[in-house]
């Protein structure tokens, strides 16, 4: 989960929680398959992933490495 934002004014402190966007639901509902899913939780757990980490994880072909990689850039954009 992102770590919360604490503000204190005048006294008070104020403490906002964002939800983590990046979750199962929410990749679903902007149109990633399950390899693509698994590969964000990758990223979120390891920082990042390369063409050769999901030829391994998913024993899928460069090219369809490829293909889940630009997907997963274009997604990022909106």
């Amino acid at each position: 989960m992102p770590e919360p934002d604490f503000v204190e004014e005048n006294g008070v402190m104020t403490v906002t929680f964002y939800k983590d966007k990046w979750n199962e639901e929410n990749l679903k509902k902007r149109g990633l398959n399950d390899r693509q899913i698994k590969a964000v939780m990758y990223v979120k757990e390891n920082i990042r992933i390369t063409n050769k980490n999901i030829q391994e994880l998913f024993k899928v072909s460069r090219e369809t490495a490829s293909r889940d990689l630009i997907f997963l850039l274009e997604k990022d954009n909106y």
